[in-house]
């Protein structure tokens, strides 16, 4: 998923993702956040908070916390509420209503930019989406995983696997996957029950090879175990010539062996409508 401009009606936009600022405090959806509630009803976060009185304020326990995100993946496109904002009105404006965060621009603006790291975004180039939020994703209902892959004669194949699911932080982002079906070959059911290892957290089951680190050894995170049957994180190389004896592309060992690295490669997720959670 990747962060783009829309010029025109943004709620009929072809697009995976919707995101929009929300305020953590009231009961009732404004501006883009109202025209979202009303087209997308199960993405309206306004809606699951109880009133306080007969003010526009949600009882305590129902607040969202600043610098967090709400994801409501239960229909297309995703949409996400990042929690940027406390109170409602200006910012320039000191609330005397609710003082448990203190709403200035320069708290909003640290709010902001938490809830996009969160998210695992940047506005610009290539990224990962953030293990928080696939997390987040795939322990909401069931989903599949459809990996598509582009070599660089424009060449296209697939991965989708019916069961998807990653674990939460303190289990390592373990990764749970299976059911394969496609014609680029099953490169992942190896990493399945492995944990997600990066530079400076070192999860994978090598000792002594590679210096003890797959993520050092071939510049990348992802589920290795000892080491890796693909590394869609891994480096890019163009014309997909990867430097002699490096390994360390963007690699889908069934397809094309360990020393090419692909052009263009998407991981998409989606409900499992046959396996929905009721």
């Amino acid at each position: 998923m990747s962060l783009q401009e829309i010029q025109g009606d943004l709620l009929n936009c072809e697009v995976e993702a919707i995101v929009h600022q929300c305020n953590c405090l009231t009961i009732k959806a404004h501006g883009l956040s109202q025209s979202i509630a009303e087209k997308f009803p199960q993405a309206n976060l306004y809606a699951t908070r109880r009133p306080l009185g007969t003010r526009n304020l949600a009882v305590e326990e129902d607040r969202g916390i600043p610098g967090t995100i709400k994801v409501f993946p239960s229909q297309t496109p995703v949409v996400i509420c990042l929690l940027a904002q406390w109170d409602y009105g200006k910012a320039s404006h000191r609330s005397k209503r609710i003082s448990t965060y203190q709403d200035i621009p320069q708290n909003r603006e640290q709010w902001f930019q938490a809830c996009l790291q969160e998210m695992g975004e940047s506005v610009y180039g290539e990224h990962w989406l953030g293990n928080k939020m696939i997390h987040r994703l795939t322990n909401q209902d069931h989903y599949t995983l459809r990996t598509e892959m582009t070599d660089w004669d424009k060449n296209r194949k697939y991965a989708e696997y019916s069961t998807f699911v990653v674990d939460d932080e303190d289990d390592g982002y373990k990764l749970h996957i299976g059911g394969y079906e496609g014609d680029a070959g099953d490169g992942i059911i190896k990493h399945n029950n492995k944990k997600f290892s990066t530079r400076d957290v070192d999860n994978d089951q090598v000792v002594k090879e590679f210096g003890g680190s797959c993520a050092k050894r071939f510049h990348a995170a992802w589920w290795f175990y000892k080491c890796l049957q693909s590394n869609l994180n891994g480096k890019y190389y163009r014309n997909g010539k990867i430097d002699d004896k490096k390994y360390d592309g963007v690699t889908w060992k069934p397809w094309t062996g360990t020393n090419y690295s692909l052009k263009h490669v998407e991981m998409k997720i989606r409900p499992n409508l046959e396996r929905k959670v009721t």
